[in-house]
């Protein structure tokens, strides 16, 4: 357990060193006591994290919107839901859909994904389509084609 602690205390930057300065002076003066990993990580979380994060958390994932590429938008939306772990399955895959671009939405609906996890790979297999589909009409031009 100490040396989790240790090795995440390691790995903090900014304002989260400055509190970990401060925890271990409290530690050491007998004001506060971190016992184990879980300990830490509450309290981390509990000074860093608005009470209302998760709720925040909510309203992003429902106005993320596909505005650039497929693999941006896949990337942003999993990057949200390591914040709403406890977000039912359900809601995860309807929302992801749902914020699509309508071509995409279209497609990804098509392939009938059940997880969340069966919409990316549909959304990164038309990101392939995509590219490759592009990479072909836009091959560039040889001498002999010139002539």
């Amino acid at each position: 357990e100490d040396l989790k602690i240790k090795t995440a205390a390691m790995l903090l930057e900014g304002d989260a060193v400055a509190w970990w300065r401060r925890k271990m002076f409290d530690i050491e003066n007998g004001d506060c006591t971190i016992a184990t990993f879980d300990d830490f990580r509450k309290q981390l979380k509990g000074y860093f994290m608005p009470v209302d994060a998760e709720r925040q958390t909510y309203r992003m994932v429902a106005n993320l919107r596909q505005t650039g590429s497929l693999r941006e938008y896949v990337r942003a939306y999993q990057k949200l839901m390591l914040d709403v772990p406890k977000m039912p399955e359900k809601d995860k895959l309807n929302w992801f859909i749902i914020g699509l671009q309508s071509w995409a939405q279209a497609d990804v609906e098509r392939s009938d994904p059940k997880t969340l996890e069966q919409a990316y790979v549909a959304a990164e297999r038309l990101a392939d389509t995509q590219r490759k589909s592009y990479t072909e009409t836009f091959k560039p031009m040889r001498e002999s084609d010139h002539n």
